[in-house]
C-alpha cells in the first residue's frame, strides 16, 4: 500500500467504488450501514480492551511480561495461565481487603443489571477487565491479528483501514476496503506463504523477475510463467487470492472465537467481579459481529462465483465442514470471478513497491513492461501497427 497517499483518497479506491456503482445492487458486495456501524464499534471496543490489558499487564504495574508478548502454544492447545500469576491475581482482586471490594461493589453492583459495557466502562473497570481476560488474552490477540492483518484489499489490511479511526472515517474506509477487495483483490508475499492457494512462483516473478536467477531450473520455470503472463491473468490471480484469504481467515478466526466462548461459558458468575458477566457477553457479541462480516464476505464470493453472478444465498452455518471451507478456497474451479469488472473502464492495478523516487526491482520492471506492451503505449503502438 502507498504510505504517502491515504487509501481514502487514492485513485484505486475511487475507481473501485465507481466500478461497483455501475453494477446492479445484487451483483456486488455491499455492507448495510447498520452492520457496518456495528463492525466499527466492535473493532473499537476490542482495540480499547487490548489497550487496557496492556496497561494492566505492563511491567511497571505488575512486574509481569507485557500482554503483547504472545504465549507460544502447540496446535490445538489453549494458552494456560501460570498458576502462580493466577493465584496472585485472584488474591489481589478477591482478597486484597474489604476497601477494594467495597469500592468495586459500591460502584457497580447497585446497577449491575443495567451495566452498559462500552469503551468508557473498560477504562473505568480496568482491573475487572484484566481479571476476566487473564486466561484468554492470548487467544483474543491471535484472533484479532489474523483478521486484522491476513486479509488485505490491494495491500490495505482491515486493521489499517478501520483501526484507530473515528466512526465516520472508519465507515468510509470500510467502503474503500470492500470495494478494493472485490475489484483489485489481495496482494501476496514471497517471504511468507500464507495460504496454499497463493502461487509462490508467480509472487517470485512479480518481485524478482524471470532474469538472472541463480538456479537454472527456477529461471526456466519463471521464464515460462512470464511468457504466459497477461494483465488479465495477474488480475484474476489477485482476486482469487482474496477469496482464499477471506475463507481461511474466517475459519481461523472462528477457531479462536470458539476457544474464548467455551472458556467464558464455563466460568461461574463471581460476585467479587461486578460487571464481569456483562463484560464477557459484550465481548462475545462484538467478536461475533466481526465473524459475521467475514462470513458475509465469504458467502458473497462463494455464492456469486458458483452461481455465475447471482447471489442466491448459500447458507453457511457455524458447523461448515472443513471440506466446505476448502472448496470455497479453490476459486480456480469457478467458471468466472464476480463481480464482473470491465477492465476497459477500470484498467489494471500495477503494484510497485519502490516508494517515491525509489528504484523498482527487476520483477517490477517486467510487470510494468507487460502492462505498457498490453496497452500499446509508446513504441509498442508502432509494433502493433506494423504487425
Amino acid at each position: 500500500r502507498d504510505t504517502t497517499i491515504p487509501d481514502l483518497s487514492s485513485l484505486r479506491s475511487a475507481v473501485a467504488q465507481e466500478a461497483l456503482q455501475r453494477l446492479r445492487p445484487h451483483e456486488h458486495f455491499f455492507l448495510e450501514l447498520p452492520q457496518a456501524q456495528r463492525l466499527v464499534v466492535a473493532w473499537e471496543f476490542v482495540e480499547v480492551l487490548l489497550s487496557v490489558c496492556d496497561r494492566e499487564d505492563s511491567p511497571t504495574r505488575q512486574g509481569q511480561k507485557s500482554a503483547r508478548t504472545p504465549t507460544i502454544v502447540g496446535k490445538g492447545q489453549r494458552p494456560e495461565a501460570d498458576s502462580r500469576e493466577s493465584e496472585e491475581d485472584t488474591q489481589r482482586l478477591v482478597s486484597s481487603g474489604s476497601s477494594g471490594k467495597e469500592r468495586w461493589l459500591g460502584k457497580s453492583r447497585s446497577s449491575e443489571s443495567n451495566t452498559s459495557v462500552d469503551a468508557k466502562w473498560l477504562e473505568e473497570n480496568s482491573e475487572v477487565v484484566a481479571a476476566c481476560m487473564h486466561n484468554q488474552l492470548s487467544n483474543l490477540r491471535y484472533a484479532m491479528d489474523i483478521v486484522g492483518t491476513k486479509v488485505n484489499a490491494a495491500g490495505m489490511t482491515l486493521d489499517d483501514a478501520i483501526g484507530g479511526r473515528g466512526v465516520e472515517e472508519a465507515l468510509a474506509a470500510l467502503r474503500c476496503f470492500t470495494s478494493n477487495l472485490q475489484v483489485w483483490g489481495s496482494l501476496g508475499t514471497v517471504r511468507e506463504r500464507r495460504h496454499p492457494s497463493s502461487d509462490k512462483d508467480l509472487e517470485l516473478l512479480l518481485a524478482r523477475g524471470s532474469m538472472r536467477q541463480e538456479a537454472p531450473e527456477l529461471a526456466t520455470r519463471l521464464g515460462r510463467l512470464h511468457s504466459q503472463a497477461t494483465p488479465e491473468r495477474i488480475a484474476a490471480y489477485h482476486r482469487q487470492l482474496a477469496r482464499s484469504l477471506v475463507a481461511s481467515t474466517r475459519r481461523e478466526f472462528r477457531h479462536y472465537l470458539s476457544r474464548i466462548a467455551q472458556d467464558f461459558e464455563g466460568l461461574l458468575v463471581r460476585d467479587e467481579l461486578p460487571g464481569g458477566c456483562e463484560f464477557r457477553s459484550t465481548l462475545l457479541r462484538h467478536l461475533e459481529e466481526i465473524q459475521s462480516f467475514l462470513t458475509a464476505l465469504h458467502q458473497f464470493f462463494k455464492s456469486t462465483d458458483l452461481g455465475g453472478g447471482t447471489t442466491q444465498p448459500t447458507q453457511l452455518s457455524d458447523d461448515d465442514s472443513e471440506g466446505t471451507c476448502r472448496a470455497a478456497e479453490e476459486p480456480s474451479l469457478f467458471s468466472s470471478l464476480q463481480p464482473t469488472v470491465d477492465r476497459n473502464v477500470t484498467g489494471f492495478l500495477v503494484c510497485l513497491e519502490c516508494g517515491h523516487n525509489g528504484v523498482i526491482s527487476d520483477g517490477e520492471v517486467q510487470h510494468l513492461a507487460m502492462h505498457i506492451k498490453a496497452a500499446r503505449f509508446g513504441k509498442w503502438a508502432d509494433v502493433e501497427a506494423a504487425g
